[in-house]
């Protein structure tokens, strides 16, 4: 059941595509679709409770942030957060957009999320091994497998979607998670999540295809399409192996995900 827009929001692109693709043909597509430059946004199931337990685990001082490190452009986020997160007590000015992103060799369409880039700790220094990264696309996390806790994608068609709820439940877990060294979320995370060995050897074996030339014989379109059909079906496998979660019936009203 597909899920009506919250609000609408009305950008001054000048013809930039706002969101990302992941491939070509998305591209094109989405180039077209922004023509007006007006995007509906619905938001994510969930979102409401998974800004309260935001709140709550900051205040407690198990987790620090949240950023916002995402594909899309400056423009878009500027034009969504007012609505998503109006007085900015959830991210502030803790966003990276498109600019930040680390872009992929050509032809390959898709960008490195660097975990660098994300200070935190008591000297808000470069400390990757603090930083989970709630991602929708597999590709974006090819440098750092450890730390990906994935999601899928939010079309706006599932008024019963829960990843919200699983994603707050997967952290909680991890923080509560005493063994190994203190500090170390991605390999609390990674030591968590049943099928990462061959999620990781997935996205190795995917890593290794980007860093080369597109394939002899094949047009970047075609190479493009079977890489990223390969990086849907390893998150995918890997999401069906997590635990579930409550029945459908029990999901709270909507709210934006990540």
């Amino acid at each position: 059941m597909a899920v009506e827009p919250d609000f609408t929001v009305q950008l001054k692109s000048d013809g930039e595509v706002p969101t990302s693709a992941t491939d070509m043909g998305d591209e094109g597509r989405m180039a077209h679709a922004f023509q007006e430059n007006d995007i509906r946004v619905a938001l994510r199931p969930g979102l409401a409770k998974f800004f309260k337990w935001i709140r709550e685990r900051r205040s407690d001082g198990l987790i620090e942030g949240p950023w916002i490190f995402t594909q899309g452009s400056q423009i878009y986020l500027n034009a969504l957060m007012p609505m998503v997160d109006p007085t900015g007590d959830i991210f502030g000015d803790r966003i990276l957009t498109r600019a930040a992103c680390t872009r992929l060799r050509t032809p390959w369409p898709w960008v490195h999320k660097e975990l660098d880039r994300v200070p935190c700790g008591e000297d808000k220094g470069v400390h990757p091994e603090r930083v989970i990264l709630v991602e929708n696309n597999p590709m974006s996390g090819l440098l750092y497998p450890d730390h990906l806790l994935m999601v899928h994608d939010w079309t706006g068609q599932n008024a019963f979607d829960r990843e919200l709820k699983r994603v707050s439940a997967t952290i909680d877990a991890v923080l509560a998670d005493a063994k190994g060294a203190p500090g170390d979320y991605a390999a609390k995370l990674r030591d968590a999540t049943p099928g990462h060995d061959d999620f990781k050897q997935a996205l190795e074996h995917l890593h290794g295809l980007v860093k080369l030339d597109q394939p002899p014989k094949k047009k970047p379109a075609q190479a493009i399409k079977e890489v990223w059909y390969k990086a849907v079906r390893a998150k995918t496998q890997l999401i069906e192996q997590q635990p579930r979660l409550s029945s459908p019936a029990s999901i709270s009203a909507p709210g934006l995900g990540a």
